[in-house]
């Protein structure tokens, strides 16, 4: 549990209100990924949130998620998907949450900026908008003006790392938007845990999330990650061509060793395309690795240089 969790009604819970698990019981829980529409980003809009959640079973966790601080429980579709996950990807989703500045209630300006730009026009305000037609609130009597029609932001308006607005923001199809209803949870879920191993792991040189993408993904990762047992370090080559070593905890090796040990004992199958068929096409994922961190690159340009320069 990290320094930021705490119990309240036998809820472990951390400091932005994100359930983690139930403290009774939890010998027979079970670890799911829960995404869920998150409102306090502007009227008639909403951020999806992947929250890590452990109950006994599906049902239970998707009525914790909807008990979370910032869930938009009352929205007709609160809950955006729903998957049961290790609990690896338990850790990771849980370090990109603590991480989040839309999770926590001490951000800056230029936070909020970034917040802004995740966040999803909802189903009901862009069919306002769509029709031209002034809304009302459920507490306010005067008419609002809706947005233009020429501010829907649809779902390749979004930036290739932000993975969930990709999914769940509006397509549009000849003159209609629609909303993905049903989405493909592993998919999403790997894309996901990529580009939370990128923003927290490499460019913010954090040795924990590439832990545990690791501990996810084995070997043959879209990261080019590979465990050096010599040194007992994560091992990859930045966009420069520099090889960086990323020292590991005492309790990260213990993890990642024993994934390198089961790999080991497994006959590898035929390298595929994994976002295609569910296994792996390794050199294209490494090029789409590196696509999407030179975008993050660019973004981070004017505060420091590249992931793995002055490193050993």
């Amino acid at each position: 549990m990290g320094h930021n969790s705490y119990i309240r009604d036998s809820i472990i819970r951390n400091t932005s209100g994100a359930i983690l698990r139930v403290a009774k019981g939890e010998e027979n829980n079970k670890f799911y990924a829960i995404i869920a529409q998150c409102g306090h980003v502007g009227r008639g809009y909403f951020i999806p949130i992947c929250f890590p959640i452990c109950a006994k079973d599906m049902e239970s966790a998707i009525e914790l998620a909807k008990n979370t601080a910032r869930v938009k429980r009352d929205a007709k579709y609160c809950i955006l998907g729903a998957a049961e996950i290790s609990s690896a990807e338990f850790l990771l989703i849980q370090h990109a949450n603590d991480h989040d500045p839309y999770l926590r209630t001490d951000y800056f300006d230029e936070d909020f900026k970034e917040i802004e730009s995740r966040r999803i026009l909802s189903e009901e305000l862009l069919e306002d908008v769509v029709a031209e037609r002034e809304f009302r609130t459920g507490t306010e009597k005067n008419e609002h003006k809706v947005p233009a029609i020429s501010t829907i932001k649809t779902a390749d308006m979004y930036e290739e790392y932000q993975v969930l607005q990709r999914y769940f923001a509006p397509v549009k199809y000849g003159d209609k938007y629609i909303y993905s209803k049903r989405v493909n949870m592993d998919e999403l879920l790997a894309a996901y845990y990529q580009e939370v191993a990128i923003k927290n792991g490499i460019l913010k040189k954090r040795a924990s999330p590439l832990s545990y993408y690791y501990q996810i993904f084995g070997e043959n990762n879209a990261l080019g990650l590979k465990f050096d047992e010599e040194s007992c370090c994560l091992v990859y080559t930045s966009l420069n061509g520099n090889v960086v070593h990323v020292p590991l905890s005492e309790t990260s090796l213990e993890y990642v060793s024993q994934k390198v040990e089961e790999e080991k004992q497994i006959v590898k199958p035929a390298v595929t395309d994994y976002f295609s068929d569910g296994s792996y096409n390794y050199p294209s994922a490494v090029e789409k690795f590196n696509r999407r961190l030179q975008k993050h690159l660019e973004i981070k340009q004017k505060k420091g240089t590249q992931p793995g320069d002055g490193q050993n």
